[in-house]
């Protein structure tokens, strides 16, 4: 649905636009000066501050939606031209080509944005090792609303998302980047039919430089899938130091009504890319010996998976809890990893503490009765994860410097019940579906 402006505030906010556009400059014919941007925020104090369209605005592009907006087009708009220029000197926008006529350009921006939010399909390949084994299980499959693992078989998916535009120098620019590389063009860009894709839905803006709410929705749907594959024991992080493997990007669709067109290529977050990259398909510690043995795995499993985004509200917090337990795996910061750990078993165990009972016993109790199967499991893992809240709170409250090899230990511990817990409230919800299923039957 689009944004309800009214017509006044339409004309305000053209007037504030106007005027703010004029102050903006460009460098070297292609880049808008950051500096300048800040008088955009007199054309966001016209948009409503408050009530159910703010909300809505804050939502979809953030605290400032007219910055992030008109950044976000003019500097698309300039960068797909390609006209860089070392030696052309910093210029106001009305002197850059098409942008003569602020008034004009103030009034198309002003509709496009009202247009908002638009539709957008991003779509992340999967490290090769898992893109082997998955190709053979899965042809088409949606995880809940947002989310659709898919092989680019045949041409229908080609043609839905086509990686050419027909716009020859924003098509180098997508496939080629900001290089010299960006010279020669890829006519000969195509998907790998090898390849197994994850696909994520997102509404909102996405701009030239891909920061935006969509894209941090879209990476955290990433992460949670992951981070759920993780806990169910369907993918595994097998840690990788090489120096040579390319950045991991996204390609990113815009939809309008049955198409989609290319509009641009980002690369992952640093963080992000590392942990993607590692992943495999999980061996259960050597059982799984084979490929066949693997692909019978993925296609027990990946149900499962299916369940936690297909619950709406039931799942939210195993959703949320999965993207923090992902980050732990992602980067090389052990204390950082270990807070990570702890927040996500506070976000699946933590709801309604209260003053009689301290967060640490609260979550050490009830994850003991989760996943402890016999009075002596229990036993343990109450032992130990006192000592790792310990550990928890040392790292908080003194700023611990590192870990010993015993924390270390702990650590991965700490892990482990996390992703034991998951596997808990995932069977959870497993049951309540077939409670449902079965009543469903009853009644019909």
């Amino acid at each position: 649905m689009p944004l309800e402006l009214h017509e006044s505030a339409k004309e305000k906010l053209h007037v504030a636009l106007n005027e703010a556009m004029s102050k903006i400059a460009v460098n070297n014919n292609m880049f808008i000066d950051r500096k300048t941007l800040y008088h955009l925020i007199s054309a966001d104090l016209v948009l409503p501050q408050h009530g159910k369209l703010h909300e809505r605005l804050l939502a979809l592009l953030g605290e400032f939606p007219i910055v992030s907006f008109i950044d976000g087009e003019i500097s698309k708009d300039l960068y797909q031209r390609d006209e860089y220029d070392s030696n052309k000197p910093t210029l106001q926008l009305n002197e850059v080509s098409g942008y003569e006529n602020l008034k004009e350009s103030a009034e198309r921006l002003l509709q496009q944005f009202v247009s908002l939010p638009w539709s957008y399909t991003l779509t992340f390949e999967f490290p090769p090792e898992i893109s082997s084994l998955l190709h053979a299980v899965v042809s088409k499959v949606k995880f809940g609303d947002r989310i659709t693992l898919v092989t680019p078989k045949g041409g229908e998916f080609a043609k839905y998302f086509p990686l050419l535009s027909g716009n020859e120098k924003k098509d180098k620019r997508i496939h080629s980047g900001a290089t010299l590389l960006s010279l020669l063009g890829r006519a000969d860009a195509k998907w790998n039919d090898d390849s197994v894709y994850l696909q994520i839905q997102a509404d909102g803006y996405i701009g030239q430089y891909g920061r935006s709410v969509a894209t941090f929705s879209a990476e955290s749907l990433l992460k949670a899938f992951c981070g759920v594959c993780i806990a169910l024991r369907i993918f595994k992080v097998r840690i990788s130091y090489s120096k040579t493997v390319p950045s991991k990007y996204f390609y990113v669709h815009q939809r309008t009504g049955t198409k989609s067109e290319i509009d641009s290529r980002h690369e992952l977050d640093d963080a992000i890319d590392a942990g993607f990259r590692d992943l495999v398909v999980h061996d259960l510690e050597g059982f799984l010996d084979s490929d066949e043995k693997k692909q019978h795995w993925l296609r027990e499993k990946l149900p499962d998976a299916e369940i936690v985004f297909d619950s709406g509200e039931k799942a939210e917090r195993i959703v949320l809890a999965s993207q923090w337990l992902f980050d732990s795996y992602c980067g090389r910061n052990e204390l950082l990893a270990f807070v990570q750990t702890m927040v996500a078993l506070e976000i699946l165990l933590g709801e309604q503490s209260n003053s009689e009972v301290g967060l640490g016993e609260l979550l050490r109790n009830r994850c003991a009765f989760l996943i402890g199967k016999s009075h002596e499991q229990r036993a343990d893992v109450l032992k130990d994860f006192s000592e790792i809240y310990r550990v928890r709170s040392q790292i908080v409250h003194r700023g611990k410097s590192r870990l010993t090899l015993r924390e270390r230990t702990l650590f991965h511990k700490l892990q482990w019940m996390c992703r034991r817990v998951i596997q808990e409230e995932v069977s959870l919800l497993k049951a309540d579906r077939d409670e449902h299923n079965k009543k469903h039957i009853g009644q019909s």
